[in-house]
């Protein structure tokens, strides 16, 4: 036989071997020859013969019940589609995927729909790797289309807009509202673009505070405020510019000026719990000294300047009453 007829009498056998198997026992088939399944159930997967690929693959799991590779289906085809990629391209991967749920029983639909929406999400991070930004974005449009609340399809948009969001802070503020503004046009069903905002925000704050730059991360609020659409997430990212600047007084033992710096922060975002809990937590601590030497005259002066800037905080209240109460013990 020549060379050339050998190499078309290759499919035509491989072809035989199939309709064989699929109609009784493989000729030359071993029950435990776990390779020798592999080479068939790819063969009739490269084929196109997706149900034959069924059928041989359950034969194999029966042959060799203790292998896990064989208890699913679904597991060929996802193999299978992962070399088409690599051959291919991804739109050959979403191809075998929608061949697996045409043939594959309804049990099994569940694993090939996770992988297939997982391909959004690895085609989009590889474009990312190459800076294909524009590329990322069509991918993640196209799924988010067909899947708008899957975890893969959410996952790749939260991992995009991460990297859009670090090129254009490399830019401008401008550029990162702008950024920011469009995906949440693009995905306005993806939390995760609202929360990538208001780190933006609060990682620009933080800096300041840092820097002991107490009017500069508050008057940023309103700079970053279109990252910061709810008036929770302002109030939080508001709320660490104040808390800082209090803090750093309490440290010099500033009290009074920590407690009405906090009182400030209050008046922007009332009922701030953060804010609240740690303004009545340095009031304590002012008074902790002459509460421990039971200087209940000291101690209840303390509180009651605290209350004039925290006139209804619940906890100043009760350990003012309790001083007062410590002191007619005492007489």
């Amino acid at each position: 036989m020549s060379p050339s007829n050998a190499r078309h009498a290759i499919p035509v056998l491989i072809a035989v071997m199939i309709a064989t198997l699929v109609a009784g026992p493989a000729l030359g088939q071993e029950p435990t020859d776990r390779a020798g399944w592999i080479k068939l159930i790819d063969a009739a997967l490269e084929s196109g013969k997706d149900q034959d690929a069924l059928v041989i693959a359950g034969k194999a799991a029966k042959a060799l019940p203790n292998d896990p590779n064989f208890r699913y289906a679904a597991r060929w085809f996802e193999r299978f589609g992962e070399k088409r990629i690599k051959e291919k391209g991804y739109d050959a991967g979403f191809e075998v995927a929608e061949r697996a749920l045409k043939v594959l029983p309804a049990d099994e639909h569940t694993s090939i729909v996770v992988w297939r929406n997982s391909l959004y999400r690895y085609w989009s991070q590889e474009l990312l790797q190459k800076k294909d930004f524009d590329g990322s974005l069509k991918v993640l449009e196209k799924g988010y289309a067909l899947y708008p609340t899957d975890p893969h399809v959410q996952g790749g948009i939260a991992f995009h807009t991460q990297e859009a969001l670090k090129v254009a802070e490399a830019k401008s503020l401008d550029a990162v509202i702008e950024q920011y503004q469009n995906l949440r046009k693009q995905f306005p069903k993806v939390e995760d673009i609202v929360q990538r905002g208001q780190r933006v925000a609060e990682v620009a704050v933080t800096k300041l505070v840092d820097g002991e730059k107490f009017k500069e991360a508050i008057d940023a609020l309103e700079r970053y405020g279109p990252l910061l659409p709810r008036p929770e997430q302002r109030a939080s990212v508001g709320g660490m510019a104040y808390e800082g600047w209090a803090l750093h007084l309490a440290d010099k033992k500033e009290w009074e000026s920590a407690l009405a710096k906090y009182a400030e922060g209050l008046k922007a975002y009332p009922g701030h719990s953060r804010l609240l809990g740690n303004a009545g937590i340095i009031a304590n601590n002012w008074a902790r000294p002459a509460v421990q030497a039971e200087k209940w005259d000291e101690a209840i002066r303390i509180y009651t300047i605290a209350m004039k800037y925290l006139p209804d905080h619940p906890v100043l209240l009760q350990r003012k009453a309790e001083c007062e109460a410590r002191k007619k013990e005492k007489k």
